[in-house]
């Protein structure tokens, strides 16, 4: 009997939970139950540019909404470019205009069930057409009398053309014109040339040009290579007139790229740090006879006496060394450190002229 009783009981459910399956999930029926025309419409999520450059084209969007439908409109002198695929987002094109000018782009939505939303606004700013910057170096180096030269550009946008000129040296166009080299002389050397670019878009000059200005050096070999700088310099070094530690003087040429050299800093840290050198005072530099750089490497520099107590001392940094004037002239930037840390005093910097007189 209880068997019998257990299988009605299991087939009654059996035939509940079909009956329940054949019934409508949770989703399905909010989805049945929702109204469209409960919905209150609001737009959310608005981005896009409210400063733009004339004859340029941005996107503007808001948040989208299932079943809504926006609609945009223009007031100003600007061009609509909508979405072929969504109505949520547009492209706006700003044409060339004659003055500055406040371009009203507005947006409403349309719900699913006819509901219209308030319209709401981006208020934009057109701005003056700029060539977009010239890109290059802020410096060309005349070696030794030889011509150099350097490559500047624009970024390319399609649809412009662009025209360059010089206030010195002369411009050698390349294959394409948003892109030139500029080519200097020996006549160019300590004259700062001033690049111009103009672009003008599908048939539109822009109303501000692009500049760049380029200031043209000297670098002057040395006559016999390193050899030219062994002797005494003269100067400041850390702000003190070398004299207070009888010169720096360049004591050696140890190869054809290192030179020894004493006397660095000795002032600074005699005077003014207060701690007379005992020990050591010459360092090694690696000189670039071909770029005019010095380079530093970390090293000991020297040990000095404090309250009794020795201290060992480590020097690192770079320089630079020309030979236009009438000696070599070297500028050195370093930092002092005790021997080992991490941290230092400095940075110091040293100015100095082969065989010149105390400045």
């Amino acid at each position: 009997m209880k068997k019998r009783i257990f299988s009605v009981l299991g087939i009654l459910l059996a035939f509940l939970f079909i009956l329940s399956s054949c019934g409508k999930t949770e989703i399905e029926q909010s989805q049945e139950d929702y109204d469209w025309d409960k919905v209150i419409p609001m737009i959310l999520g608005k981005s896009g540019n409210t400063s733009v450059m004339r004859t340029y084209t941005y996107e503007y969007r808001v948040s989208p909404r299932g079943g809504s439908v926006f609609t945009w409109n223009i007031i100003g002198d600007a061009t609509l470019v909508p979405d072929d695929e969504v109505t949520y987002k547009t492209e706006v094109f700003f044409p060339t205009l004659t003055t500055v000018e406040k371009i009203m782009i507005t947006v409403f939505e349309t719900t699913h069930g006819g509901v219209v939303s308030a319209a709401d606004t981006f208020k934009v700013t057109v701005t003056d057409f700029k060539c977009k910057p010239i890109s290059g170096d802020d410096e060309i180096t005349i070696y030794s009398g030889e011509p150099n030269e350097a490559t500047y550009s624009v970024a390319h946008r399609t649809g412009s053309t662009y025209a360059w000129s010089t206030t010195g040296g002369t411009i050698a166009p390349t294959s394409n014109d948003w892109e030139i080299d500029l080519q200097v002389t020996s006549a160019d050397v300590w004259n700062t040339i001033t690049l111009t670019c103009n672009e003008t878009h599908l048939g539109s000059l822009n109303d501000v040009a692009a500049t760049y200005d380029v200031l043209i050096s000297e670098f002057c070999a040395l006559t016999n290579g390193l050899s030219d700088m062994v002797g005494s310099w003269s100067g400041t070094d850390a702000e003190y007139p070398d004299v207070v530690t009888n010169g720096i003087v360049v004591t050696a040429l140890k190869d054809e790229t290192h030179l020894d050299v004493t006397g660095l800093n000795a002032g600074w840290i005699t005077d003014y740090w207060g701690e007379p050198i005992v020990d050591g005072g010459t360092i090694s530099i690696t000189v670039d006879l071909a770029t005019g750089v010095i380079n530093i490497p970390r090293q000991y520099i020297f040990t000095t006496v404090w309250a009794g107590e020795n201290y060992d001392y480590e020097v690192q940094g770079t320089g630079t060394w020309e030979n236009c004037g009438a000696s070599p002239t070297m500028v050195l930037t370093y930092t002092i450190h005790y021997a080992g840390e991490s941290s230092g005093y400095g940075p110091f910097t040293a100015e100095l002229t082969l065989g010149d007189t105390v400045k």
